[in-house]
């Protein structure tokens, strides 16, 4: 078991193989920055409405990252949950640009972003366009939860457009961006996107 996915079982985190299985790419992906990383970002705590509840994932990255500033986003209050050394949580939404743009010039560009929200396609789009503009120079964008791009409840899900890619669900507008990065007309400074179950992985150039 990889060193991510032995504090995902430690932490109790769904991130982890007993039920996501998300941790075995995730360390492949962020093992390089475990020492370097300054600040690491995460949308949504967990917990629902509960202000003792959550944060799992948070203590994860405190532990894995070594010297990393663990700051999480929720729309409900996370004052109450167990922190620890290195994590603070914030109150506001993932689709809020002024609340978002104004957290990072306070904690500074973040290493690395996780989104844990709400899995919504829409409010995962708009987090993205917002954050990953302002990841540092060669970070990683996580996008989890993606199999709601086929859950019509989530807005624009049953996702059946493929041959089009319509970016109204989170998977088509990631695959929208396989395709700009190798015709060489995006916008945005991709290096390289990793899909796996459930789960989608952007490095910055």
């Amino acid at each position: 078991m990889d060193e991510l996915s032995a504090l995902a079982e430690k932490y109790k985190t769904d991130k982890g193989l007993w039920h996501h299985g998300y941790t075995p790419h995730y360390h492949r992906h962020l093992q390089h920055l475990r020492q370097t990383a300054q600040c690491v970002l995460e949308l949504g705590i967990g917990g629902y409405e509960y202000p003792d509840r959550g944060g799992e994932s948070l203590r994860m990255w405190a532990d894995y990252f070594n010297v990393a500033e663990i700051h999480g986003v929720d729309i409900h209050d996370k004052s109450g949950i167990k922190k620890g050394a290195r994590i603070t949580t914030h109150v506001g939404s993932q689709d809020d640009v002024n609340f978002l743009v104004d957290l990072v010039g306070k904690i500074g560009n973040p290493d690395v972003v996780i989104d844990d929200a709400s899995h919504i396609n829409t409010l995962s789009i708009r987090s993205f366009q917002i954050l990953f503009p302002l990841l540092k120079p060669g970070g990683i964008y996580i996008c989890e939860d993606v199999e709601t791009s086929y859950w019509p409840e989530h807005g624009y899900g049953g996702c059946r457009e493929t041959d089009s890619l319509l970016p109204k669900t989170a998977v088509n507008y990631f695959m929208k961006r396989v395709h700009d990065i190798n015709r060489k007309v995006s916008d945005l400074p991709i290096k390289s996107i990793h899909f796996y179950p459930g789960t989608v992985i952007i490095e910055k150039l």
